[in-house]
C-alpha cells in the first residue's frame, strides 16, 4: 500500500533519548552490573520513526448527526484477513436508539455501545457497513457496552476472536436474581468469535475475564482496552483498570494456557503511572506485537496526567504516547519522554488533539500503520473523526504482523521465515530469546534465571523506582 503527500502530526514534543523507564528487575542495580560485564540480550525501547498522515487531512469516518456514528466514535482495532484477502476493522460506536436497538430491551441502560464493521483493500480506503455488526445482548454481561475492541484473525482456523470491554447496568442486581457473573457494572473482559469475516458474532455466554479477577486489589472501578498476543503455548492479554482511591489507571497482565478458554491475572500491575510529568496517573490504551518471531513484544501505549488527580472525571492536563519493550510481557522498558506529547490545556480541537483511541497494525520489522480518533472542530460543532498514518509510504499485506506469536521455523526448500507452525520439537526456538543471543555469549544464556530469582515477582515495581540513566 502507497500513501502519498504526507504530513506529520502536530504535537509539542517528541521522543527523545535519556531517562528510560525499567519496570521490575531491568531497574535493580545487579542487573545493570551483570549487564555491563555480558552485555546480554534484553529487549530496548528502539522505535524512532514518525507518523505521517494525509496532507489533505481527510478523515476516514467521522461522528456526525445523521450517520451511523450519530453520537461519536470509539476505539477501532484492525487485522489483516489473509483468506479473504481484506483488512477488516471492528470499532466501537454508541448506538441510536429506535434505530439500532429498542430502548425497551435494555432497561436501566443510559447508552448501548456496540460495533461497527468495516473493510478496505489497501488499509488507507474504507467502506462501513450500513448497520452495527455487534449489538449487545438485552440482559447479557455486555447489555449496556461491548466496547474497547481488540481482534485477531488466525488463519489457521479462519477464526476472528474479539476481545472487549462489557458493561451491564449499575443497578442490575436491584432489578432481580444476581447474574452469573455479578452485579458489578463492569463486567470483565468479553468475548466473541467470527468464523464468517465479521459479519456475524458469537457473543461468549460469560466474560473471558471476570470483574472479579480483575479487582484483586479491591479497588476496582473501571476498565477497558484490552490486547492480545497468542504465542505458542501461552495467549497474553494486557488490559487496563482503574482504581477507586484514586482513580489512577494501570496496566495489568492476564495469561491463558488453554487457547484462551480461561485466564490467569496477575494481581501485580506489569505498568504503573507515577514515572514522568506526562502519565502521573493514567498509564492506558495498550496496543501490543510480537518481537523476535514470538521471543519479544513491544507495545505503543498511553499516558495523561491530570490536573485535578481527585477526581476521575477531571479534564487531562498533558497526554503522551510512548513505545516499550519486553523479553516476556511483564517487565517493560520505554522513554521517559513520550514520543508524543499533548499539552491539553492548549488543545483547541483544530487538528492538533490528542489520541483518545487508537490502534496500530505493525508492518515489517519496525513500522506501523495508525488508525486513532481525533476530535475536530467545523461549522457544524466538534466532532471525532477517525484518521490513518503509518511510519512507511509503502507497505504491503504480507508485511503485517498478525499478532500470532507462534515461532516462525524456516521453509527447508525456500529458506522463508514467515510461516507460523505449532511445531514443539523445535525447543530452541521457543520462548528463550536464543536466536537474538550472539554465538559466543549464548553460553551466558543459562545464568538468567539466577538474575532474576527475587525479582521477577517482586512488588516493589512502580516506575518511579526504578529509572535509569542510559
Amino acid at each position: 500500500m502507497v500513501m502519498r503527500g504526507l504530513r506529520a502530526p502536530k504535537t509539542d514534543g517528541a521522543s527523545s533519548d535519556g531517562m528510560v523507564g525499567y519496570a521490575r528487575f531491568f531497574g535493580d542495580p545487579m542487573f545493570h552490573l551483570v549487564s555491563m560485564f555480558f552485555a546480554l540480550p534484553f529487549a530496548s525501547p528502539a522505535f524512532a520513526q514518525d507518523f505521517q498522515f494525509a496532507e489533505e487531512e481527510t478523515s476516514l469516518f467521522q461522528a456526525q448527526t445523521g450517520t451511523l456514528f450519530n453520537y461519536g466514535i470509539g476505539r477501532p482495532t484492525v487485522i489483516y484477513d489473509t483468506v479473504r484477502d481484506e483488512y477488516v476493522m471492528m470499532v466501537e460506536g454508541r448506538l441510536t436508539p429506535n434505530t439500532h436497538y429498542d430502548p425497551s430491551d435494555y432497561p436501566n441502560c443510559s447508552t448501548v455501545f456496540g460495533m461497527m464493521r468495516a473493510t478496505s483493500g489497501d488499509g488507507v480506503d474504507w467502506t462501513l457497513d450500513p448497520e452495527p455488526v455487534l449489538v449487545p445482548r438485552p440482559g447479557g454481561y455486555e447489555a449496556c457496552a461491548a466496547a474497547h475492541p481488540n481482534m485477531i484473525f488466525d488463519a489457521s482456523t479462519e477464526i476472528y476472536h474479539l476481545y472487549f470491554k462489557s458493561e451491564q447496568p449499575s443497578n442490575i442486581c436491584d432489578q432481580g436474581p444476581v447474574p452469573a457473573w455479578g452485579c458489578a457494572q463492569f463486567t470483565g473482559v468479553g468475548y466473541a468469535e467470527s468464523d464468517d469475516g465479521g459479519v456475524t458474532w458469537d457473543i461468549s455466554e460469560m466474560p473471558a475475564i471476570s470483574n472479579e479477577q480483575l479487582n484483586y486489589d479491591g479497588h476496582l472501578s473501571g476498565l477497558g482496552y484490552p490486547t492480545v498476543l497468542v504465542g505458542e503455548d501461552t495467549w497474553f492479554m494486557w488490559v487496563s483498570r482503574i482504581e477507586n482511591v484514586t482513580f489512577t489507571s494501570s496496566l495489568s497482565l492476564a495469561t491463558s494456557t488453554d487457547g484462551g478458554d480461561t485466564w490467569y491475572v496477575d494481581p501485580t500491575p506489569v505498568l504503573e503511572p507515577g514515572f514522568s510529568d506526562w502519565a502521573q496517573h493514567e498509564i492506558t490504551s495498550p496496543v501490543a506485537f510480537c518481537e523476535a518471531g514470538g521471543d519479544e513484544f513491544s507495545m505503543f501505549f498511553a499516558g495523561n496526567t491530570r490536573d485535578n488527580p481527585s477526581t476521575e472525571e477531571a479534564n487531562e492536563e498533558v497526554w503522551g504516547l510512548a513505545y516499550a519493550t519486553s523479553i516476556d510481557g511483564y517487565d517493560w522498558a520505554f522513554e521517559n519522554e513520550p514520543y508524543y506529547r499533548w499539552n491539553m490545556a492548549e488543545v483547541t480541537y483544530d487538528g492538533d488533539a490528542n489520541w483518545p483511541h487508537m490502534t496500530f497494525l505493525k508492518v515489517g520489522d519496525d513500522q506501523f500503520v495508525v488508525y486513532h480518533t481525533e476530535r475536530v472542530t467545523d461549522e457544524t460543532g466538534t466532532w471525532a473523526h477517525m484518521f490513518v498514518g503509518s511510519t512507511t509510504a509503502d507497505w504491503e499485506p504480507s508485511d503485517v504482523d498478525p499478532r500470532i506469536c507462534r515461532t516462525r521455523l524456516p521453509d527447508t526448500d525456500s529458506g522463508d521465515t514467515d510461516d507460523f507452525t505449532d511445531d514443539t520439537d523445535v525447543d530452541d526456538k521457543k520462548g528463550c530469546g536464543c536466536q537474538a543471543i550472539p554465538g559466543a555469549l549464548g553460553w551466558m544464556w543459562p545464568l538468567v534465571p539466577l538474575l532474576m530469582v527475587g525479582r521477577r515477582r517482586s512488588h516493589s515495581r512502580h516506575a518511579t523506582d526504578v529509572l535509569e540513566q542510559r
